[in-house]
């Protein structure tokens, strides 16, 4: 009797503990922020579990973590919740049936999971991600192959208590292998970002499966014979050596090590480790609440904003402000949705109130400041300041914060040495962090420090991880070494002027402050001659007053207009206003700072420099333009095109 009352209560339990976890529990470690619905005692389990993945592949990967915030494991019961909050791309019919997800997204990282999933490794995708962010300090030395490989590598690893089973083979990778042709060595330790291996073949072809498959050889086969090979080409490649010179140096024969890796892929059993680890988890550090179920929405608003699912997130964030106004998390969601949307204004006015909502949070005064410097608010230039030091000091490890205060001094032409040592905390705090490099980039370059300025580009290739990435860092060169040249051709002639004691004129072409925390410097010099024509045609007004068209970066919605430019006006110091003849009908365009301007030409060309205030007139142009709401002017101008 006694054991079927024993029963009983395990039966009672059980239901018990079903309820209970349809309220939303919260469970923080010091490194996670579990959010559940399965409740307290599952989210204890997670939080303890994610520790020891933590401590785990930090020691493994010898990688210290510099979190900016606590990670947030989001753990539902099953696949209909988890469906609630998965990505776009995962929806639907034959998609790829997702256990976990790993998310980076700025200040916010997020662990995605389902909790009905079972298997060996369900949670692959987590530890294969949670890898590459733990590599990201490495981006700027360790080539592709490597960093993909050793995330294939450690996807597998199973994490028990006291003990870790790592390099476990996944036998899709293998047969993969087996029935394709290898790339030879010399060429997979080649591949860069902007290969077509890497973009045009998916997870689990090729590219990713052979990465795999070479460093599980490599480690399989230093442990075997002792010997150091994944070591030494990871000092010489920290020795500046590249990727193809520094296996060779490591290696030995890349055509030997082809021959050894495709025996190695024939064999019928492989070996993987199993490693003993002191967890120095403390449980005690561990807190447990109750969270309202408003909250939880907010947050998970937040995952569908950042999951580019925005009808869901509105209506949820609707409903969290509905049942709370003054809920604190539920204001800063809907300004990052208004963010996303392209709602600059109105997402100004979210974050200001979850300011004051919450003026402890790090990230409502960061986004307060983004918005406001976005929206061209000058006159809240002091509020601006002080939010972005206000989340720097509430937050030292939020690297944007110090990205965009180095911007914010760029714009207003101060603090110039201040400016590029707040980007260069940023980039030590995100390494990995292209637009970081930009960014510091611009700013030395608007200094005219283009030694330096193309210095920090070259470093930047080492990080970039995209076509996108490598695109706008040669881009940003060349616009560099162009301004470099004119400059120092500048000052030969200004040179050659004073020997010949000639007297001589410059016009004012000094580029003006970048305009916006999103703008590109544009080192294409575009000098405005000093002429004036009466009626329509090219005019010059230096000097003259400024018309009074919106300022800020374009932010209103995109349009396209071809015509033939009527009339160029430019103002001191780089403002440039058009007027287009569109089908017989007049469209006055405009641009404060017209190095912010994209120029081209097609099946036109330009000699020498192109002057915007006396070259345009008469010519056929296409213009993008972001609109602005103001009577006299139709939008600012993005790009020009120019044709016969």
């Amino acid at each position: 009797m006694r054991k079927v009352f024993g029963a009983l209560l395990v039966m009672l339990a059980m239901v018990c503990q079903a309820h209970a976890g349809e309220r939303w529990v919260e469970v923080s470690s010091p490194h996670f922020k579990v959010l559940t619905d399965a409740g307290q005692a599952e989210a204890m389990a997670l939080a303890e579990q994610f520790e020891k993945m933590r401590e785990t592949f930090s020691a493994l990967l010898r990688a210290h973590p510099r979190d900016a915030a606590p990670m947030l494991v989001i753990a539902v019961r099953n696949r209909k919740e988890f469906r609630k909050i998965e990505p776009a791309p995962y929806l639907g019919k034959g998609k790829l049936d997702l256990a976990g997800y790993f998310m980076h997204r700025g200040p916010r990282n997020y662990i995605l999971l389902r909790l009905d999933v079972y298997g060996p490794h369900p949670y692959a995708t987590v530890y294969h991600e949670y890898t590459h962010y733990l590599l990201r300090d490495d981006y700027t030395w360790m080539p592709l192959w490597l960093n993909e490989g050793l995330a294939e590598f450690y996807q597998n690893t199973d994490i028990h208590s006291g003990e870790v089973d790592l390099g476990q083979p996944d036998m899709s990778d293998l047969m993969y292998l087996r029935m394709h042709s290898l790339i030879p060595v010399a060429t997979l330790v080649q591949i860069t970002a902007s290969s077509p291996y890497y973009h045009e073949e998916q997870q689990g072809t090729i590219f990713y499966a052979e990465s795999w498959a070479l460093v599980h050889y490599l480690i399989v086969t230093d442990r075997k014979h002792g010997t150091p090979q994944l070591e030494n080409y990871e000092r010489y490649l920290q020795a500046r050596e590249d990727s193809l010179t520094a296996a060779r140096h490591a290696f030995g024969s890349l055509h030997q090590l082809d021959r050894d890796l495709s025996d190695y892929l024939n064999h019928l059993s492989y070996a993987y480790f199993r490693l003993k680890l002191k967890m120095r988890i403390n449980k005690a550090e561990f807190h447990a609440q109750a969270v309202p179920e408003t909250e939880a929405d907010a947050i998970r608003a937040g995952i569908l904003v950042d999951n580019r699912r925005m009808d869901a997130a509105r209506a949820l964030l609707k409903s969290v402000l509905k049942r709370d106004p003054n809920s604190a998390i539920g204001n800063r969601m809907m300004g990052y949705l208004e963010m996303n949307a392209g709602h600059l204004r109105a997402a100004e006015n979210w974050y200001a109130g979850a300011q004051q909502l919450d003026p402890g949070s790090y990230e409502a005064n960061y986004r307060f400041a983004e918005c406001a410097m976005r929206n061209g608010d000058e006159i809240e230039d002091a509020r601006v300041e002080a939010s972005l030091r206000k989340a720097i000091a509430l937050n030292p490890q939020f690297a944007p914060a110090y990205d965009l205060l180095a911007q914010f001094y760029n714009v207003h032409q101060e603090h110039e040495h201040e400016a590029h040592m707040l980007e260069a905390q940023a980039i030590s705090l995100e390494p990995e962090n292209v637009q970081f490099r930009l960014n510091a980039a611009v700013g030395l370059a608007n200094q005219q420090d283009y030694a330096n300025a193309l210095m920090v580009l070259d470093a930047a290739r080492h990080v970039a991880r995209s076509h996108a990435a490598m695109a706008m860092i040669e881009e940003e060169a060349q616009r560099i070494r162009m301004a470099q040249a004119i400059v120092a051709r500048e000052k030969e002639e200004q040179q050659a002027a004073m020997r010949a004691q000639r007297p001589t004129y410059s016009p004012e072409t000094a580029p003006g402050p970048v305009g916006s925390t999103h703008s590109r410097f544009q080192t294409q010099r575009i000098q405005a001659a000093v002429t004036t024509k009466d009626g329509s045609g090219p005019v010059v007004n230096l000097g003259q007053k400024v018309p009074d068209y919106p300022s800020g970066p374009p932010s209103g919605p995109e349009h396209v207009a071809t015509g033939v430019v009527k009339e160029s006006t430019c103002y001191s110091p780089t403002m440039l206003v058009l007027t287009l003849d569109v089908g017989g009908k007049s469209l006055t365009l405009y641009r404060r700072n017209y190095f912010d301007v994209r120029f081209s030409a097609i099946g036109l060309e330009i000699r020498g420099e192109l002057h915007p205030c006396t070259d345009l007139v008469g010519k056929h142009a296409r213009i993008t333009y972001a609109a602005v709401n103001n009577s006299a002017a139709a939008g600012q101008i993005l790009t020009l095109q120019l044709s016969k």
